[in-house]
């Protein structure tokens, strides 16, 4: 599904991604062996794995003077999943992100490192069903629904290859990987001053791709 990031003049919120012109050029460590990273694992020849820097291992990660850039942009990383998919691996549910205070996690900037990713991230409202609370490997929380019950509710996707895009996870969501296995890096940053999606668009409106201020 396609959208614009305006619309009559204005930001469109239904949106739940949207693509930003941060320089990530040298935001990860040249000495981060992704393929070593994931088979001395636990995760190992399996279809996926995921995984949690929190703020005192992120510069294990991240190179400290990208982190000091961003905040000087007043953009306070402090945390970062790094997600793994194999070819054509759907997760068997859909899931809104949760820090651990139990409070949802309303976005996340996401890139990939494949310049030909053909994977989706999708969205979907939320259905009535109640969700399950759960925490995954990397001991993070989020409340999910199988996918079964959840598919017709989808109302958007998009593939975020290369580029670092603001991405909404404080609603239903899940990737559907295609033809290509995927890297997927996920910064969490300081959001407890942005009220909703709507004032995290706002705050990220200056480094918004094909938004004029």
């Amino acid at each position: 599904m396609l959208y614009e990031n305006r619309k009559g003049g204005k930001m469109n919120y239904q949106q739940p991604w949207h693509e930003l012109t941060i320089d990530i050029s040298n935001a990860v460590r040249r000495d981060f062996d992704f393929d070593n990273f994931f088979n001395s694992s636990k995760y190992a020849n399996g279809p996926a794995g995921v995984w949690n820097f929190r703020d005192y291992e992120i510069d294990k990660l991240f190179n400290a003077e990208w982190i000091n850039a961003m905040h000087l942009q007043k953009i306070m990383i402090q945390t970062a999943m790094v997600f793994y998919r194999k070819p054509y691996y759907i997760h068997p549910e859909a899931h809104i992100d949760n820090r651990h205070n139990g409070t949802t996690c309303i976005s996340a900037i996401n890139w990939t490192f494949d310049p030909d990713d053909d994977s989706e991230m999708v969205w979907y409202n939320v259905p009535e069903s109640v969700p399950q609370c759960n925490v995954t490997p990397a001991d993070t929380k989020y409340q999910s629904w199988p996918m079964e019950d959840i598919k017709s509710h989808q109302f958007a996707s998009t593939t975020i290859g290369t580029t670092p895009t603001l991405v909404r996870t404080g609603i239903p969501h899940n990737v559907e990987t295609r033809s290509r296995s995927r890297w997927c890096v996920s910064v969490r940053y300081a959001d407890q001053h942005f009220v909703d999606w709507e004032g995290t668009v706002d705050f990220f409106k200056p480094w918004i791709n094909n938004v004029n201020s």
